[in-house]
């Protein structure tokens, strides 16, 4: 067929505008246009993973987030934190599957202050992060802390081969290949592992999805950065569904314990970024009781 410049143009612009493959599953079949525009892309999904993603992807500088800088001067209220949490993940762990919990390594660990509440309970903790300044200030705390990237922990030396815990919460929504990952986690898991992400099924994602609200919000918080399906409001291009996380399970091989939703101020599992405001008890109540909270957690284990 032939074409003239015009046409050319269309054609390469509308394949710009296309993916070629999911960014979740690296599937490159049954991926839909959802036709919601959001940070200057469109949501799609895939029929594959039953995963959303943003297309093309925003990229956003982690370092000039503001992150690392917060979680350092507000290190003592995170160390509170991990005195509460870190008890209340033990005995859930304990509890479940009768057993001591001994290790745990945390994935996306920021400043590693969960590694604070693990000690004080006689649990060996070890945490990654990609972040350079949070491990450093990890370490001068006495933390084991290490550098790396989720789709490279083979290439760090861990203290132990294997660990009865290991721990995601809100870190694969930022990854680029979640099952490569995955799959490299897998011979470090020695008892379960825990993924814990945001929902995007949930009220919070679907009414993100609201351009006038996306504005009001952007607005209120003073913040011109644009929401892309996350719980703090941006950095996410990727988005999980509980059909995504079994999707997962099948293609690396491991047994899915449990899947279902929680709230961010779960009482086990909600040391990441809780949010006690009036506003957000009333909204979170709301989503639960429409079956729509605002993170899935999965606990797997590899098949024997």
């Amino acid at each position: 067929m032939k074409h003239n410049k015009i046409d050319l143009m269309i054609d390469l612009t509308d394949n710009m505008n296309q993916p070629t493959t999911c960014p979740i599953c690296n599937s490159g079949e049954k991926i839909k246009n959802t036709m919601i525009q959001i940070a200057n892309g469109n949501i799609f999904f895939c029929n594959v993973c039953n995963g959303y993603f943003l297309f093309p992807q925003t990229i956003v500088e982690y370092k000039g987030s503001g992150w690392s800088e917060s979680r350092k001067i507000k290190w003592r209220y995170d160390v509170q934190r991990a005195n509460e949490f870190a008890p209340a993940i033990k005995k859930y762990y304990e509890d479940q599957w009768n057993q001591p919990l001994k290790t745990v390594l945390e994935l996306g660990c920021s400043t590693a202050y969960m590694g604070i509440g693990f000690r004080n309970i006689g649990c060996d903790y070890s945490g990654i992060d990609l972040d350079t300044d949070s491990i450093e200030f990890a370490k001068k705390n006495e933390i084991d802390a290490h550098i790396s990237s989720l789709e490279e922990i083979e290439k760090i030396t861990l203290p132990y081969k294997k660990y009865d815990l290991v721990i995601s919460s809100n870190v694969f929504e930022h990854l680029k290949d979640p099952i490569l990952a995955l799959k490299k986690l897998k011979p470090i898991c020695g008892g379960i592992i825990i993924i814990i992400v945001p929902n995007a099924d949930g009220l919070f994602h679907k009414l993100s999805a609201l351009k006038t609200l996306r504005k009001l919000i952007q607005f209120a918080s003073r913040d011109s950065r644009e929401i892309v399906y996350s719980i703090d409001g941006y950095w996410h291009n990727v988005a999980y569904t509980q059909n995504t996380l079994k999707y997962f399970c099948e293609q690396v091989g491991m047994d899915c314990l449990k899947i279902s939703q929680i709230s961010i101020n779960d009482p086990v599992f909600g040391f990441v970024q809780p949010n006690k405001t009036f506003f957000y008890r009333f909204i979170s109540h709301i989503a639960a009781i429409l079956s729509m909270d605002s993170q899935i957690i999965l606990i797997a284990r590899p098949k024997n």
